[in-house]
């Protein structure tokens, strides 16, 4: 530990020189000019660079609030879209016979073979008809993803409630498809 009086008796002695009190008196005015050289330049930089990075983090956020502000109106105007088309094919009526016509056409036409199907038509709580249809069909496993993918070109509203897909005889390409498909409709007095 240095001991603080006989220090402070040194520094006062050697003030006392004249040698020493010019050093000193240097010393502190280098450290004025520093001092006056930090606040001329380096820290008007200092408060630009500082102004500069929060105008840069108001334009990224901008541009975020942007982007997600687009994002939502496109969201909304797709799902505008959507319900305006679900509303249609609610309000189209739905035959037990057309039904099987569509559907039948659509496997068909996607290379499938229908192997069995069957119907029951329930009224819905809400209001409305469902048409429980299960459908078994053979095929090539593409042909039966672009037949229920094509589902949502029926101009009915038609679900896949289930589906269970099995390989058909040993090592074919040959798959079997068993669906459960709900055709909903709107009725004269429902919802």
């Amino acid at each position: 530990m240095i001991p603080i009086r006989p220090l402070a008796g040194f520094l006062k002695d050697s003030w006392k020189h004249p040698k020493v009190r010019r050093a000193g008196w240097a010393t502190l005015a280098a450290a004025l000019a520093d001092f006056m050289a930090l606040a001329a330049f380096w820290a008007p930089a200092a408060w630009s660079h500082c102004q500069l990075e929060r105008a840069i983090d108001a334009d990224r956020s901008t541009r975020r609030e942007a982007a997600r502000t687009l994002q939502t109106a496109q969201a909304y105007s797709r799902f505008s879209s959507l319900s305006g088309d679900l509303e249609a094919k609610w309000n189209t009526p739905v035959t037990q016979a057309g039904l099987v016509e569509s559907l039948t056409r659509s496997a068909a036409r996607h290379h499938l073979r229908v192997l069995s199907q069957d119907f029951n038509v329930k009224s819905l709580p809400e209001g409305g008809t469902a048409f429980e249809q299960n459908l078994s069909l053979s095929g090539d496993y593409a042909a039966i993803r672009e037949f229920l993918g094509g589902l949502e070109d029926l101009p009915c509203l038609t679900l896949v409630r289930q589906a269970r897909l099995e390989r058909e005889g040993t090592g074919g390409a040959e798959v079997r498809a068993v669906l459960e498909l709900w055709t909903y409709e709107k009725t004269a007095g429902g919802a």
